[in-house]
């Protein structure tokens, strides 16, 4: 569950840097 969640924390992470890139 640990490893999903920092995967999935750094998919947002990664998704709000291509918005502001965008």
């Amino acid at each position: 569950i640990e490893m999903q969640n920092m995967a999935s924390s750094k998919l947002r992470t990664a998704l709000r840097f291509k918005a502001v890139i965008f």
